[in-house]
């Protein structure tokens, strides 16, 4: 059985409302849920939430995968706003205070080959200054705050571990509540399409 991870209830909104009729709606943070096929849980943003909760999860329900999925910041200019990418790398990238910093990195396997393909950075402490997202932009994809965690996590917990985003950016012609809400909508789409034709 494949345990569903969101990280807030605003990602997994349109989802759970959709899900076999809302199954699993008024699922909140730090609480999970199960039918005959799918466990869906939402773990609460950052590193110690995602942590602590996945490992509940996992220990709990034994899925036989986890799929994580949710919103990311782009640095790749090449991927479009709310565009679903696959991720095939995530790293820890909370390590500035080093000269040379070392990123503990974990590869993915991804199932939805049609998906382009992203390195994902997970950081809590990011900079504002442009200097460090022009550092960034050369050696990550896209950013979030809970995905190293949760994929270390199920990693020592020998299951194996996906991670789908969806792409946010700012926008000169669109607002970011309007590129939210698309986000949060395509990833009820992926899921539920992914479901009929068994990729989850």
């Amino acid at each position: 059985m494949t345990a569903i991870i969101f990280s807030t209830q605003q990602e997994a909104q349109y989802f759970l409302k959709q899900y076999h009729a809302g199954r699993f709606d008024g699922l909140s943070e730090g609480q999970y849920d199960q039918d005959n096929n799918l466990i869906v849980a939402i773990t609460g943003v950052g590193k110690i939430k995602a942590t602590l909760r996945s490992e509940q999860i996992i220990k709990s329900t034994k899925p036989s995968k986890v799929l994580h999925i949710g919103t990311a910041t782009k640095y790749n200019p090449q991927f479009d706003n709310s565009e679903i990418i696959a991720c095939t790398q995530v790293f820890e990238g909370d390590r500035s205070e080093f000269t040379m910093p070392i990123y503990p990195r974990l590869s993915l396997e991804t199932p939805f080959k049609h998906l382009k393909e992203g390195i994902l950075v997970t950081q809590e402490h990011i900079s504002k200054d442009p200097k460090d997202r022009v550092y960034w932009q050369k050696i990550a994809d896209l950013s979030d705050m809970e995905s190293y965690a949760i994929v270390f996590v199920a990693a020592s917990n020998g299951v194996p571990c996906h991670v789908t985003k969806v792409a946010i950016g700012e926008s000169k012609n669109v607002p970011i509540k309007t590129i939210l809400q698309k986000s949060y909508q395509q990833i009820s789409t992926f899921l539920l399409d992914a479901l009929a034709q068994k990729m989850i």
